[in-house]
């Protein structure tokens, strides 16, 4: 089993709904539906170097009920430019089309 660390903030801020995050490392895919379910909505790190996590995925599952920040493999900005660039374009690809919510 994988180490996993989880520290639950509620920041308050008017949302439409406070945003709750959640600090996780680790592969999370089996705990997401268990924390949207008790009301943390929003993730960070998403870890897709280290751990294999997929924002793009996520998103396509739960919509705009999860809120997420990070969602980039670091280990790229290791390799150059044009891998960084493509990173960003597909990041970008899967922003939502309104104002987003901030986390």
């Amino acid at each position: 089993m994988k180490n996993i660390a989880l520290v639950v903030y509620d920041d308050g801020r008017p949302l439409g709904g406070a945003a709750r995050k959640a600090v996780c490392d680790g592969k999370i895919d089996d705990l997401l539906p268990l924390w949207l379910e008790g009301g943390v909505n929003c993730m960070f790190p998403i870890e897709i170097g280290t751990w294999g996590a997929d924002p793009v995925k996520y998103r396509k599952q739960y919509g705009q009920d999860l809120l997420l920040m990070g969602g980039f493999d670091k280990h790229i900005l290791a390799k150059g430019k044009r891998e960084i660039e493509t990173l960003g374009e597909r990041c970008q690809s899967q922003a939502p089309e309104e104002a987003p919510r901030r986390c």
